[in-house]
């Protein structure tokens, strides 16, 4: 299902789940918007975000953040790292974690994937979100679809 609530097929070419990532193709469509990968690498501390997807179902959100820090190693699971992590005060929510994290060009730098939580309220921690850095989606891209 897309943004505009049109249904494509679509076909799993592969997975990684170690990176928490996946790549779906669909076949390109009249005036189909692709999204420009940007450069994760050149992401700076402080530096302005913005989170693009449908959080707890609104849909069409964006939610405006900083980059905090780069390059963490965060615990996704018992056996899941996500490595060199952007870590981001961008809100994530259901719906949107998944979805886009970009830059003021309009870039993708990053997969927003997951928000700590604070272990003594077993709460979402506001503020401290994660995601896949750009550099590390290429890297899966690369290995899945050659």
């Amino acid at each position: 299902l897309l943004y505009n609530g049109k249904t494509e097929q679509a076909q799993v070419i592969g997975a990684v789940a170690a990176d928490d990532l996946a790549i779906v193709r669909i076949q390109p469509f009249a005036n189909m918007t692709v999204a420009k990968i940007g450069d994760s690498s050149k992401l700076v501390v402080g530096q302005e975000v913005l989170a693009i997807g449908n959080p707890l179902g609104i849909t069409e959100t964006a939610t405006e953040g900083i980059v905090s820090a780069l390059n963490r190693n965060i615990p996704e699971s018992s056996s899941t790292t996500i490595s060199q992590a952007i870590q981001t005060s961008a809100a994530l929510n259901p719906g949107n974690s998944g979805g886009a994290l970009i830059n003021l060009q309009g870039e993708l730098i990053g997969i927003p994937t997951l928000s700590a939580v604070n272990t003594e309220s077993n709460t979402a921690a506001s503020g401290l979100n994660f995601a896949i850095p750009s550099s590390e989606v290429l890297t899966v891209i690369q290995q899945l679809v050659q």
